[in-house]
Formats: structure tokens, C-alpha cells, sequence
């Protein structure tokens, strides 16, 4: 048995508590393998559901955030549009308490993406390989919070490219704060139904 799969056999709050424990290794970097069916039981504990359509799995499979919306709303429900407001409020906390202004999406002037990117993919990968394999999910996750952390400490250059499936050359992930994942995950919890 795998390392990722022997937590399968723990009690819910114990899977929670593991998701704790992964999610807390992201401020610094670390994106370790934890098991999609743990996740996914995890996450339908806080209010999704995986009982989706073939088009929806689908969707959950795409890389973009507009991609990702069919799929994404189907596993989350209307937690998704209260995700997304939240991440508004994030980054204006984030802003008034560091001073300084998040990177936004050079077109749109959208600040959130990558925060919305951070749902979509992390629900992606809890939905199995079919969506997104771990070393996608691990690359993706790496690279927003490398490249949010390069930004806060004024390092632009520093941020890594990556190439994906809807551009030809590598691309600058939008990116995330450091902090951002551990409160994701609160607000995730705040759902537990």
C-alpha cells in the first residue's frame, strides 16, 4: 500500500486533519501526494459532490478557469460563487495589510485567478487522474505559489514559467500569496455540512 493510500483506512476528522497537514506544508513550497479519493471524501465532508456528467468531468480536465466552470460549479454548488467573492475580499485584505498591490492578469486586470486556478485545479486532482494527475497538480500548485512569492518579495524576475495545455510557449502562472492556501482551505472549511 502506498503512502498516500494508507490514510484512506483513517476516521474523517483524521482525514481532515491530513488535509490540514498538507495543506500547512504549501506556505513553504511543499506540495506533497496525498491521496485524490482522501481528498475527494474530505471535500464531500464540506459540501461537494463527484456525482458528476461526462461533461462535467470533463470540463473539471481543462486548464483555464472559464474551462474549468461547468465542472467546478457541479462539484461545488453554490459554495463556488461564496469562493469567489471571498477570494475579492482576499485580495483586498491582502493589499490594505502588506501595501502593496497583487499581480493582475495583464488583459482582464483580474486579481483572483489564480486563487479561483487554486479551487479549480486542487478539485481537479481530488477527482482523480482522469482531471488532473498529481505531477500536473504539483507543477501548477508549485509554480503560483513560487511565482506569489517571488512578487511579495519584489522579485518579479524570479518568477518560473510553465507550459500548458492551451499555450504553445511556457507561460507565468497567475500566482498566489504564500498565506493564500491555509486560508483557502479555512474557507473551504467553513462549509462542513
Amino acid at each position: 500500500m502506498s503512502e498516500p493510500e494508507k490514510d484512506l483506512n483513517l476516521s474523517i476528522e483524521q482525514k481532515i486533519a491530513a488535509v490540514d497537514d498538507w495543506i500547512a506544508q504549501f506556505e513553504f513550497g511543499n506540495i506533497g501526494e496525498i491521496a485524490p479519493a482522501l481528498l475527494r471524501e474530505v471535500f464531500a465532508e464540506h459540501g461537494a459532490t463527484f456525482e458528476l456528467t461526462l461533461s462535467e468531468h470533463q470540463s473539471l480536465g481543462r486548464y483555464s478557469n472559464e474551462g474549468k466552470a461547468l465542472g467546478i460549479r457541479a462539484v461545488w454548488r453554490q459554495h463556488f460563487d461564496d469562493y469567489k467573492d471571498w477570494t475579492k475580499a482576499f485580495v483586498r485584505d491582502c493589499e490594505a495589510r502588506t501595501g502593496k498591490p497583487l499581480p493582475a492578469l495583464t488583459k482582464s486586470g483580474i486579481k483572483n485567478s489564480g486563487m479561483i486556478q487554486f479551487l479549480g485545479e486542487m478539485t481537479a486532482y481530488a477527482n482523480g487522474p482522469i482531471t488532473m494527475g498529481f505531477q500536473n497538480y504539483k507543477e501548477y500548485t508549485e509554480a503560483r505559489l513560487h511565482n506569489g512569492r517571488a512578487w511579495a518579495e519584489g522579485e518579479k524576475g524570479d518568477r518560473i514559467r510553465v507550459l500548458v495545455p492551451t499555450s504553445a510557449e511556457p507561460i507565468l502562472l497567475s500566482s498566489v500569496p504564500p498565506e493564500f492556501p491555509k486560508a483557502a482551505w479555512e474557507k473551504i472549511k467553513s462549509w462542513r455540512e
